[in-house]
């Protein structure tokens, strides 16, 4: 007699096509104000003190059915088990928003969605991919082939979600040209003054002062449509009225950013044929911030009136 228990049916897990590397060395000198800009950007996406539960500012509508599946394809890009859908909506909108801050541009495999295996997405480097007629290349740089296993990865674009950056904040190439723009100069000075104070001498004819303010006016002039403030709040390089005109700027991309992921989130569910619709509430929409920066801008509201939009 047979006395082997019957082990029970597992769902196969999907194999992922494109390779699974991590970015390795920069190839530039990074920035402390590049990694300041991205943090701020994606950070600003969910607004803080609604994050932390005091107020609802992520709808879901649908039936029972369809909630469920929101809530599985949304919350395979979280860090966690949400417990609720409007979590996972919360998790899957910070996830883009991170992968755009760095990248520019953010791609998701798509995996499952057949034989009784759910649809999820896996996001994947989107460095060293290139996109073609069809399909994306992926090129696994060399010092990780020992972990993939193989040198380059062929995805159909069938099974790529690409979210871009939306188009009033330019395209992807604009947009990686301006984080090389924050290491171009470094705050902590230029190479040849480092090398000097390592070996304890300092250039007597260097004025840091000067310096910096050739930094910060670059760093100006390349966020100029973003309105990034550089977290410098001293009115050393700007009057107090261009601070909070950028300001105002930098929450009207972080707006557009949140709203245009939603709008991105929604197409793809309507896609896979899960009719629940994402809406947002309680936050500034991004033209109502456009309104109120121009109504600064003629003196109509201070800066008080600016200030509550974004901290009501």
């Amino acid at each position: 007699m047979d006395t082997a228990k019957k082990q029970p049916n597992k769902v196969a897990r999907p194999v992922p096509r494109a390779a699974r590397f991590a970015s390795g060395p920069p190839k530039d000198r990074e920035a402390f104000a590049k990694h300041m800009f991205q943090e701020d950007l994606y950070s600003g996406i969910l607004p803080y003190h609604l994050r932390r539960g005091e107020n609802e500012w992520i709808s879901v509508t649908g039936n029972e059915e369809d909630r469920r599946k929101a809530l599985a394809l949304c919350g395979s890009l979280g860090a966690g088990r949400p417990f609720s859908v409007e979590r996972s909506v919360a998790d899957a909108i910070e996830t883009i928003g991170v992968r755009l801050a760095h990248y520019g541009v953010a791609l998701f495999e798509k995996l499952g969605g057949s034989e009784g295996v759910p649809l999820t997405l896996s996001p994947f480097n989107e460095e060293h991919v290139w996109s073609l007629p069809g399909l994306f290349l992926q090129i696994v740089p060399r010092q990780s082939w020992e972990y993939t296993k193989k040198k380059y990865a062929f995805i159909p674009s069938k099974y790529v979600w690409r979210v871009r950056l939306p188009r009033q904040l330019g395209s992807r190439r604009k947009y990686r040209a301006m984080l090389a723009v924050f290491s171009a100069g470094s705050s902590l000075g230029p190479d040849f003054l480092q090398a000097e104070l390592e070996k304890r001498r300092f250039p007597q004819e260097f004025s840091v002062g000067d310096y910096m303010r050739l930094v910060r006016v670059h760093q100006y002039r390349a966020t100029r449509g973003w309105g990034w403030p550089t977290r410098d709040w001293s009115l050393d390089y700007v009057t107090e009225f261009y601070q909070f005109y950028r300001l105002a700027t930098f929450r009207w991309a972080q707006a557009l950013l949140r709203e245009h992921i939603v709008v991105q989130l929604n197409i793809f569910l309507s896609q896979q044929g899960i009719s629940a619709k994402i809406a947002l509430q309680n936050v500034p929409q991004a033209s109502t911030i456009l309104e109120a920066r121009e109504k600064l801008r003629q003196g109509a509201i201070n800066f008080a009136g600016l200030n509550k939009l974004w901290n009501p």
